[in-house]
Protein backbone atom coordinates (compact mmCIF):
# COMPACT_ATOMS: atom_id res chain seq x y z
CA UNK A 1 0.00 0.00 0.00
CA UNK A 2 2.96 2.36 -0.15
CA UNK A 3 2.19 3.35 -3.75
CA UNK A 4 -0.87 2.96 -5.96
CA UNK A 5 -1.67 3.04 -9.68
CA UNK A 6 -5.08 4.00 -11.07
CA UNK A 7 -6.54 1.26 -13.31
CA UNK A 8 -9.83 2.97 -14.14
CA UNK A 9 -13.51 2.31 -13.51
CA UNK A 10 -15.93 4.37 -11.48
CA UNK A 11 -18.56 3.46 -8.94
CA UNK A 12 -16.73 0.35 -7.71
CA UNK A 13 -18.50 -0.99 -4.61
CA UNK A 14 -16.42 -4.06 -3.73
CA UNK A 15 -13.80 -6.38 -5.20
CA UNK A 16 -12.23 -9.78 -4.52
CA UNK A 17 -8.95 -11.04 -5.98
CA UNK A 18 -8.04 -14.73 -5.85
CA UNK A 19 -4.49 -14.13 -7.12
CA UNK A 20 -2.48 -11.35 -8.75
CA UNK A 21 -4.30 -11.74 -12.07
CA UNK A 22 -7.84 -12.97 -11.45
CA UNK A 23 -10.33 -10.80 -9.63
CA UNK A 24 -13.99 -9.83 -9.44
CA UNK A 25 -15.80 -6.60 -8.69
CA UNK A 26 -19.24 -5.05 -8.48
CA UNK A 27 -19.74 -1.60 -9.99
CA UNK A 28 -22.76 0.66 -10.24
CA UNK A 29 -23.60 3.38 -12.74
CA UNK A 30 -26.92 3.40 -14.63
CA UNK A 31 -26.89 -0.36 -14.10
CA UNK A 32 -25.06 -2.56 -11.61
CA UNK A 33 -22.40 -4.90 -12.95
CA UNK A 34 -20.45 -7.95 -11.83
CA UNK A 35 -17.12 -7.94 -13.67
CA UNK A 36 -14.12 -10.25 -13.92
CA UNK A 37 -10.47 -9.57 -14.75
CA UNK A 38 -7.76 -12.07 -15.68
CA UNK A 39 -4.94 -9.54 -16.14
CA UNK A 40 -4.63 -7.89 -12.75
CA UNK A 41 -7.35 -5.31 -13.34
CA UNK A 42 -6.09 -3.83 -16.60
CA UNK A 43 -9.36 -4.83 -18.29
CA UNK A 44 -12.68 -6.16 -16.98
CA UNK A 45 -15.35 -8.36 -18.59
CA UNK A 46 -18.98 -7.84 -17.64
CA UNK A 47 -20.43 -11.20 -16.53
CA UNK A 48 -23.76 -10.00 -15.09
CA UNK A 49 -25.71 -6.75 -15.09
CA UNK A 50 -28.83 -5.56 -13.29
CA UNK A 51 -30.80 -2.45 -14.18
CA UNK A 52 -30.85 0.11 -11.39
CA UNK A 53 -34.23 1.90 -11.61
CA UNK A 54 -33.09 4.36 -8.94
CA UNK A 55 -30.02 4.85 -6.76
CA UNK A 56 -31.61 2.87 -3.92
CA UNK A 57 -31.36 -0.48 -5.75
CA UNK A 58 -27.69 -0.78 -6.60
CA UNK A 59 -25.20 -3.58 -5.86
CA UNK A 60 -23.69 -2.99 -2.42
CA UNK A 61 -21.44 -5.85 -1.30
CA UNK A 62 -19.75 -8.90 -2.85
CA UNK A 63 -18.98 -12.18 -1.08
CA UNK A 64 -17.35 -15.40 -2.29
CA UNK A 65 -17.48 -18.87 -0.72
CA UNK A 66 -15.44 -21.35 -2.78
CA UNK A 67 -16.92 -21.03 -6.30
CA UNK A 68 -20.17 -19.42 -5.13
CA UNK A 69 -20.67 -15.65 -5.28
CA UNK A 70 -23.26 -13.58 -3.41
CA UNK A 71 -24.18 -9.99 -4.23
CA UNK A 72 -26.14 -7.97 -1.71
CA UNK A 73 -28.32 -5.43 -3.50
CA UNK A 74 -30.30 -2.58 -2.08
CA UNK A 75 -34.04 -2.13 -1.63
CA UNK A 76 -36.34 -4.42 -3.65
CA UNK A 77 -33.46 -5.93 -5.61
CA UNK A 78 -32.72 -8.80 -3.25
CA UNK A 79 -29.75 -11.13 -2.91
CA UNK A 80 -28.14 -12.54 -6.04
CA UNK A 81 -26.30 -15.87 -6.08
CA UNK A 82 -24.07 -17.61 -8.62
CA UNK A 83 -22.93 -21.20 -8.04
CA UNK A 84 -20.72 -21.44 -11.12
CA UNK A 85 -18.13 -18.71 -10.72
CA UNK A 86 -20.33 -15.82 -11.80
CA UNK A 87 -21.54 -17.17 -15.14
CA UNK A 88 -25.22 -17.54 -14.18
CA UNK A 89 -27.18 -15.76 -11.45
CA UNK A 90 -30.45 -16.11 -9.59
CA UNK A 91 -32.24 -13.76 -7.22
CA UNK A 92 -32.58 -15.84 -4.06
CA UNK A 93 -34.23 -13.37 -1.73
CA UNK A 94 -36.50 -10.35 -1.68
CA UNK A 95 -36.42 -7.81 1.12
CA UNK A 96 -39.10 -5.51 2.46
CA UNK A 97 -39.52 -2.34 0.41
CA UNK A 98 -37.82 -0.12 3.02
CA UNK A 99 -34.81 -2.40 3.55
CA UNK A 100 -31.43 -1.14 2.40
CA UNK A 101 -28.67 -3.76 2.42
CA UNK A 102 -25.08 -2.72 3.17
CA UNK A 103 -23.06 -5.85 3.82
CA UNK A 104 -23.05 -9.63 3.35
CA UNK A 105 -20.62 -12.16 4.81
CA UNK A 106 -20.66 -15.98 4.84
CA UNK A 107 -18.78 -18.05 7.42
CA UNK A 108 -19.23 -21.29 5.47
CA UNK A 109 -21.22 -22.58 2.51
CA UNK A 110 -24.48 -22.61 4.50
CA UNK A 111 -24.37 -19.82 7.09
CA UNK A 112 -24.23 -16.13 6.18
CA UNK A 113 -25.23 -12.73 7.52
CA UNK A 114 -26.64 -9.51 6.04
CA UNK A 115 -26.43 -6.09 7.63
CA UNK A 116 -28.64 -3.26 6.48
CA UNK A 117 -31.23 -0.64 7.33
CA UNK A 118 -34.52 -1.65 9.01
CA UNK A 119 -33.30 -5.25 9.32
CA UNK A 120 -30.89 -5.57 12.22
CA UNK A 121 -28.74 -8.51 11.17
CA UNK A 122 -30.33 -11.12 8.93
CA UNK A 123 -29.00 -14.68 8.91
CA UNK A 124 -29.27 -17.69 6.63
CA UNK A 125 -28.42 -21.31 7.39
CA UNK A 126 -29.26 -22.71 3.94
CA UNK A 127 -26.98 -20.83 1.53
CA UNK A 128 -29.24 -17.80 1.28
CA UNK A 129 -32.48 -19.51 0.34
CA UNK A 130 -34.17 -18.16 3.47
CA UNK A 131 -33.27 -15.32 5.84
CA UNK A 132 -34.31 -14.56 9.42
CA UNK A 133 -33.45 -11.87 11.97
CA UNK A 134 -30.42 -12.93 14.03
CA UNK A 135 -31.95 -13.26 17.52
CA UNK A 136 -28.73 -12.77 19.49
CA UNK A 137 -28.00 -9.38 17.98
CA UNK A 138 -31.56 -8.15 18.27
CA UNK A 139 -31.78 -9.15 21.95
CA UNK A 140 -28.90 -6.93 23.05
CA UNK A 141 -29.54 -3.96 20.76
CA UNK A 142 -33.25 -3.82 19.93
CA UNK A 143 -32.29 -1.62 16.96
CA UNK A 144 -34.17 -2.98 13.97
CA UNK A 145 -34.69 0.65 12.98
CA UNK A 146 -30.93 1.35 13.03
CA UNK A 147 -28.47 0.90 10.20
CA UNK A 148 -25.97 -1.97 10.20
CA UNK A 149 -23.06 -0.74 8.11
CA UNK A 150 -20.67 -3.71 8.04
CA UNK A 151 -20.67 -7.39 9.03
CA UNK A 152 -17.51 -9.49 8.85
CA UNK A 153 -16.38 -12.90 10.13
CA UNK A 154 -12.77 -14.11 10.15
CA UNK A 155 -13.70 -17.71 10.97
CA UNK A 156 -16.83 -19.69 11.82
CA UNK A 157 -16.98 -18.25 15.34
CA UNK A 158 -15.55 -14.74 15.43
CA UNK A 159 -17.30 -11.81 13.79
CA UNK A 160 -17.99 -8.09 14.09
CA UNK A 161 -20.81 -5.71 13.19
CA UNK A 162 -20.84 -1.91 13.15
CA UNK A 163 -23.82 0.41 13.33
CA UNK A 164 -24.26 4.09 12.54
CA UNK A 165 -25.09 5.23 16.05
CA UNK A 166 -24.96 2.34 18.53
CA UNK A 167 -21.34 1.27 18.31
CA UNK A 168 -19.46 -1.83 17.26
CA UNK A 169 -20.31 -5.38 18.31
CA UNK A 170 -18.49 -8.70 18.38
CA UNK A 171 -19.47 -12.37 18.53
CA UNK A 172 -17.26 -15.34 19.38
CA UNK A 173 -19.87 -18.06 18.88
CA UNK A 174 -21.12 -17.70 15.30
CA UNK A 175 -23.59 -14.92 16.07
CA UNK A 176 -25.47 -16.66 18.88
CA UNK A 177 -24.42 -13.93 21.31
CA UNK A 178 -23.03 -10.42 20.69
CA UNK A 179 -21.39 -7.85 22.97
CA UNK A 180 -20.58 -4.18 22.46
CA UNK A 181 -16.94 -3.21 21.87
CA UNK A 182 -17.23 0.59 21.84
CA UNK A 183 -19.41 3.49 20.86
CA UNK A 184 -18.78 5.54 17.72
CA UNK A 185 -21.18 8.28 18.78
CA UNK A 186 -24.27 9.38 16.88
CA UNK A 187 -24.48 8.96 13.11
CA UNK A 188 -20.77 8.47 12.37
CA UNK A 189 -21.62 6.61 9.18
CA UNK A 190 -18.33 7.10 7.35
CA UNK A 191 -16.19 5.78 10.20
CA UNK A 192 -18.26 2.63 10.55
CA UNK A 193 -16.58 0.54 7.81
CA UNK A 194 -13.81 -1.81 8.90
CA UNK A 195 -11.86 -4.90 7.84
CA UNK A 196 -10.14 -7.52 9.98
CA UNK A 197 -7.40 -9.73 8.52
CA UNK A 198 -7.46 -12.20 11.45
CA UNK A 199 -9.12 -12.69 14.85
Amino acid sequence: GVSWNSIGYYGVKDMIFENENTGYMIETSDSSYFRKTTNGGESWESKFSHLVPNTGRQFIDLERVNNTFYIAAASRSGMFKSSNGGNNWQNISKYESDTYCNSVDFINSQTGFIGGYHTGILQTTNSGLNWFVNPGFNQITNILEREIVQVQFTDENVGWASTTDTGMFKTTNSGINWFRLNDFGYNTYRSSYFSFINN
